[in-house]
């Protein structure tokens, strides 16, 4: 009997705002902890629970004057030639499902499910935030002079659109809905007539920003400010207030779709994880990627084995890379390793994931930000952890009674086993051609801008 797999990533949900998965444990579902995320933001992070490889070794991660979408082609070549987990089950005979909330977890990205629906904002909104946030509208901005806004760049019907749908006016005028697509993949979810043996995969956006229309801007400033030291503009919005709300509603949707499936658990592997956290203004910092904080890289991990299957043993800690081996130990007769993760795991940074050089005031901020495109590795152990920069081969920052001679032994050994598999870390220069018709593009950018990658 082949057991379906089921796999849930609530994205940007922090370890210490997931407490309230704590009920899955009453459905079965094993808690591990000590769970880090191979990198602090979407795209390399799902690439490297999929494939198993840091972004060190399957190559998609942050570069100077690349783009969130510049990083499309990278990683359709990644889950090309990597073994990943969508490619294995259809290996092994599933039928694979993709239900998105991120249109960067998407076939323009190298996830090629066989059956594919991208779900999240309404097309009319998200050209409306991208109007706004062109024109560099602050979100205290009245609501005449948005509305003003929209009625002159976009024209009679979208501006009619805003004053007679509540959603619209909510978004624009105000905070963010809470929903970002959770609700028509939970409908889906419901209507669903699945052929088994099959893998499913689902991406909840709702604990991801925006939080407040337009925020994204604020969220790049901060960034390149505590960068380059430079001078940033006290916020307009107060994400501390949101986030939390957020978060609850993409547990509770989580929950729902859980019941909804209930007939085919006892026959399934289910797994729920995030991707990466959100900062809160810890230190002064907010948003994600770059950063290698606990906020960030610290993230819940619950495992629902079939009742046949013993649940595997965890080591210290256990990385996101780890999910393929789970599926396998599941899935494969061939595989008999029980235990899970190891005594240290690695997490890595290359650089702002937006490029944000717009906001240096002179060649002296300027330079200061484009030294933080460099390979930054964070090492945990039980000991404490260490921020290296390889680039530079300096230790940023070494925490607990790690001292730095262990630290770099950890980090020389780490090193050893990427140089014997095959690491495809390189800085050549990003290939940004257009692989998309010129709607299919646009269509992406406008999608992207409304999460805040510009």
């Amino acid at each position: 009997m082949k057991f379906n797999v089921l796999l849930f990533v609530l994205d940007t949900l922090r370890e210490d705002h997931s407490l309230a998965l704590s009920q899955l444990e009453e459905k079965g579902f094993v808690r591990y902890q000590n769970v880090i995320a191979p990198s602090p933001w979407t795209v390399p992070s799902h690439i490297s629970l999929f494939t198993g490889l840091l972004p060190s070794e399957h190559g998609v991660h942050e570069r100077v004057g690349a783009k969130h979408f510049d990083l499309s082609g990278q990683s359709k070549e990644a889950m090309s030639v990597s073994s990943n987990l969508i490619s294995l089950m259809k290996h092994e005979g599933y039928k694979t499902y993709g239900f998105s909330g991120n249109p960067a977890i998407s076939p323009k990205f190298g996830f090629q499910f066989d059956d594919y629906r991208l779900y999240g904002n309404n097309t009319r909104v998200e050209e409306a935030i991208r109007l706004l946030s062109e024109n560099k509208t602050p979100p205290n901005a009245k609501k005449l002079e948005k509305a003003s806004l929209l009625l002159r760049k976009g024209g009679l019907g979208l501006a009619s659109y805003m004053f007679y749908y509540r959603e619209f006016k909510t978004r624009i005028l105000g905070q963010h809905p809470l929903d970002k697509g959770s609700k028509s993949i939970l409908a889906d979810l419901s209507r669903m007539r699945f052929n088994e043996p099959f893998f499913l995969f689902v991406n909840l956006m709702e604990s991801h920003d925006p939080y407040f229309y337009n925020e994204g801007e604020y969220f790049r400033q901060n960034q390149f400010a505590y960068i380059s030291g430079s001078r940033y503009g006290s916020k307009n919005f107060n994400v501390c207030t949101r986030y939390p709300k957020h978060a609850k509603l993409s547990i509770s949707r989580l929950m729902q779709m859980i019941n909804v499936l209930e007939p085919v658990l006892e026959r399934s592997l289910v797994i729920v994880t995030s991707d990466h956290g959100q900062l809160l203004g810890e230190g002064g910092k907010y948003w994600h990627g770059y950063f290698l904080d606990d906020e960030l890289l610290r993230v819940p991990l619950y495992v629902r084995y079939p009742n046949s299957c013993k649940p595997m043993t965890p080591d210290d800690f256990i990385n996101l890379t780890e999910i393929p081996k789970i599926v396998r130990y599941v899935t494969s007769s061939a595989s008999n390793d029980s235990i899970l993760g190891s005594k240290t795991a690695f997490a890595e940074s290359f650089g702002v994931l937006s490029d944000c050089s717009e906001f240096a005031e002179n060649d002296e901020q300027l330079q200061k930000f484009l030294k933080s495109y460099s390979w930054r590795i964070r090492l945990f152990t039980t000991k404490g952890s260490a921020v290296y920069n390889k680039s530079i081969d300096s230790f940023e920052e070494i925490q607990g009674s790690l001292s730095e001679k262990e630290a770099r032994e950890l980090i020389e050994q780490h090193e050893r086993r990427l140089a014997t598999g095959e690491s495809k870390h390189t800085e050549k220069k990003v290939d940004t051609a257009s692989r998309f018709t010129k709607s299919e593009e646009e269509d992406l950018r406008v999608r992207l801008g409304a999460l805040g990658y510009l």
